[in-house]
Order: C-alpha cells, then structure tokens, then sequence
C-alpha cells in the first residue's frame, strides 16, 4: 500500500552516462570550494568560534551513518545473490534467503526518515509477488537500491561495490550562517574491476546533535548499470514486489 504524502526517490533507469555523473561531481568540488571559503569567512568573524567542531561533528555523524547505508546496500548484494542460488520450496513460498532480504530492509528503515518511505510497514516487511512500486522510476529507501544481475542470477557481490563518496554540509547563499545540523550526502556503486560507476545515490542528513536521519534520497542507475539490471526491472516494469 502507498503511504499516503510519502515522497517517491525517482530512480532514472536509462540514458545516464559517466558524463552525467562527472556533472554532479564537478558541482560537488565547486560546493567544496565554496563552502571552503564560507569557512574562512566565518573564522576571519568572532561571530560563532565553535563553528569548526559542529561541522566536523556533523560531518563525523553523517559520514558514520551514511558508512552503514552503505554497507546494508552492499549487504544486499549478497542477500540477492544467496536468494537467487538457493532453492526454492517449490510451492511458492519463500526461501530463507528471500526472507532475508525482507528483513534486512529493517535495517535501513532506522537510517532514514519515515517521510521518505515510499509504501507502508505492513507492505515493506513481507514477502509478496505482487509489484509494491515502479521499480523502474521509484525507490523506497529501505529496498536495494541496486542490484547486479548476470542474466537472471544475481552477480558475485565481490564483483561490485557500494561506497560513500562524499559529505557536504548544507550550503546557503551569503551572508547566510554555515548550517551545522543537515548536509548533502553521495554513494557510489562501481564495478569493483573497472572502476565504473553502475549507479548512485543522493541524500539529505538531518542531525539533532544526537541522533541522525536521511530522506530526499535520489538514486541514478547510469547505462553501464542498467546493462547489468534484472530484465524486469525497467521503467513500469514489474518489480515483484521485492526485486
């Protein structure tokens, strides 16, 4: 069931190329560059004298958690590729490798926001055929967000991998102060062999100065990953409810 007001991550499927992405990174230095100068302004004025340690303390917590998305992507990978050699029962239940993959989406759920979930609990956390999104143009934060398949057979998770690329703090026009509570955060899946990058994501970081969360996330399959996508997950294609 969609959650109702919940924020669809559009996923673009097709036509993304490495010049695409070496667009975005080459906005992301010219924001480093940026927000290098903005820093030296607010040292050069008596203004805030701890803004240093609260950017490095939200740049801390946000590398921290954005490490361990990564890592439960990554886990999906070989989820995915456990659930795809395993038999199945052969009377159409799951296997344990298929309920894994369920389960594991728990795992991401305490990383990001519920304003960003794209379909309710009930529906997240439970094995079902049926489509629970376009897989093709959506994405739920707390699904894989991309998997490599060899045909039909998930791929070797040691043949590709999901990083964190980089953590911006959140930039505003002069003479706006520097925020140090939300940032920008980037993940990269590459190809562990070529170096090229199969998809990636986007996201926003809120810390309260305890706890933090991520939403507003975006994920971009590039040519090169889309070449190695499960068949059906194509634009309004069937997603079969789990990927």
């Amino acid at each position: 069931m969609l959650m109702a007001g919940g924020i669809a991550a559009l996923v673009i499927a097709s036509g993304v190329t490495g010049e695409n992405f070496e667009a975005t990174r080459a906005e992301n230095d010219a924001r480093i560059a940026d927000l290098r100068m903005q820093l030296a302004a607010a040292e050069a004025k008596p203004v805030d004298t701890d803004i240093a340690q609260k950017l490095t303390a939200l740049t801390g917590a946000a590398a921290a958690d954005a490490g361990k998305v990564a890592a439960a992507q990554q886990l999906f990978a070989e989820l995915y590729r456990t659930a795809s050699l395993q038999p199945g029962a052969g009377n159409g239940s799951p296997s344990p490798a298929m309920l894994g993959v369920v389960a594991h989406r728990r795992t991401l759920a305490a990383l990001f926001s519920p304003t960003s979930y794209l379909v309710d609990d009930t529906e997240a956390y439970r094995w079902s055929t049926a489509d629970s999104f376009d897989a093709g143009t959506e994405v739920d934060p707390r699904y894989a967000w991309y998997v490599r398949y060899d045909g039909q057979t998930a791929a070797d998770p040691g043949t590709y991998t999901w990083t964190l690329e980089t953590v911006l703090p959140d930039l505003k026009p002069p003479p706006a102060a520097v925020p140090t509570d939300s940032a920008r955060v980037v993940w990269l899946c590459r190809d562990r062999a070529t170096g090229q990058v199969l998809a990636w994501a986007t996201g926003h970081y809120r810390h309260d100065g305890k706890t933090g969360v991520f939403d507003e996330l975006e994920v971009v399959v590039t040519t090169a990953g889309t070449q190695h996508r499960l068949a059906a997950v194509t634009r309004g294609g069937r997603n079969g409810g789990n990927r």
